[in-house]
């Protein structure tokens, strides 16, 4: 096969591999490897940076892709802390590893990669390449995303939880519904895009989120990438919202993918006013049963290891972060810094009394 790299630094380009991209990220089998995720963060969070995706051509065909930006002399993942899982992605083993070599390759002081699989293909090929191409190498634990495995019955899973989770959730349900006119929508796709959205957006920034500043409304960027997400998503049909309503009242909201038979929940909110009953709770143990009687394989809790989602979980995927650095004094020293001067930093102020 005839292979070819080219450089996506311009926007309409970018645009214009919609079609050829998804067919490559169809084999990964994630949503966050799809175009509209990509495009959707690129215009909520790309000021500041300029695209530098690395694309690989074989015959024609699109067979490997590595989404990036450069800010002056650094590149970094198309990925941030919204991220959920990022990777570069190939048609193959081979075309991969070319995907990465042309990357490290590239005139840039630094490579970022975060939110990357720890056991994910990927890693081999990019420690290899990078030690080839005289890079020194840094790979930092970041966390640990639990999951629950759904494909069983769910009976069998409720008698697997511990027997305080299993009846602190069930006696809070039984509780809302005697003291409240209670109505559950639980991984359905939204009647009323907007409205939905909007008023799920609102239970989060009146909360502690919102106090915070933290809520998805609490920042342009965010809010424009939620909506993108939301739009996009929803236009393929992968978008699901799940939601208690009390009296009239949305009390928990949740809004999720739904893609190769996994639910990925991407933002949770419920309304403090109800907190004695813990609607976020009741609502996450809901969609639970509900992805048994879907079939789905996993319902996939993404981010970091919460004790809430511990309690749920019936395994985990460890996540990291992947740097490269040139061998010159200045990539060097954030090289010193990140492996041995951060750590240290960090162990003498958890040794500090609080």
């Amino acid at each position: 096969m005839r292979y070819e790299i080219e450089w996506i630094r311009d926007e309409e380009r970018f645009r214009m591999l919609g079609e050829a991209w998804d067919d490559l990220a169809q084999i990964e089998r994630t949503p966050f490897l799809l175009h509209a995720w990509f495009s959707a963060w690129w215009q909520a969070f790309g000021s500041g940076s300029s695209l530098e995706i690395c694309a690989l051509w074989g015959d024609g065909k699109l067979v490997g892709l590595f989404p990036l930006s450069r800010k002056g002399d650094r590149l970094a993942a198309l990925a941030n802390v919204h991220t959920p899982v990022f990777r570069p992605f190939a048609r193959d083993a081979e075309a991969l590893a070319l995907v990465i070599e042309a990357t490290l390759e590239a005139r840039a002081s630094e490579l970022c990669v975060p939110v990357i699989p720890r056991a994910d293909a990927a890693i081999a090929p990019l420690v290899e390449r990078a030690r080839g191409a005289g890079r020194s190498v840094l790979i930092e634990a970041q966390h640990v995303s639990p999951f629950v495995a759904t494909n069983s019955e769910f009976a069998e899973y409720r008698t697997g939880l511990s027997s305080k989770t299993r009846s602190e959730v069930e006696r809070l349900r039984r509780k809302m519904q005697r003291e409240h006119e209670t109505v559950f929508r639980v991984v359905v796709p939204p009647s009323e895009l907007e409205h939905e959205l909007e008023d799920g957006f609102a239970v989060e920034q009146s909360g502690w989120k919102g106090q915070r500043g933290t809520a998805i409304l609490s920042n342009e960027k965010t809010a424009l990438f939620y909506r993108s997400i939301a739009q996009e998503f929803y236009e393929r049909e992968m978008l699901r919202f799940s939601s208690i309503v009390l009296d009239g009242r949305l009390a928990a909201f949740d809004l999720s993918l739904l893609a190769y038979n996994r639910l990925y929940p991407l933002k949770t909110a419920y309304d403090e006013s109800f907190a004695r009953l813990s609607p976020g709770l009741v609502l996450h143990y809901a969609v639970i049963e509900r992805c048994f009687e879907l079939s789905l394989d996993t319902l996939e809790l993404l981010g970091d290891d919460a004790d809430w989602k511990r309690r749920f979980a019936t395994g985990e995927r460890p996540y990291c972060t992947f740097r490269a650095y040139r061998r010159r004094p200045v990539p060097a020293a954030r090289f010193v810094y990140r492996r041995a001067i951060r750590p240290l930093l960090k162990r003498v102020r958890n040794r500090l009394p609080r």
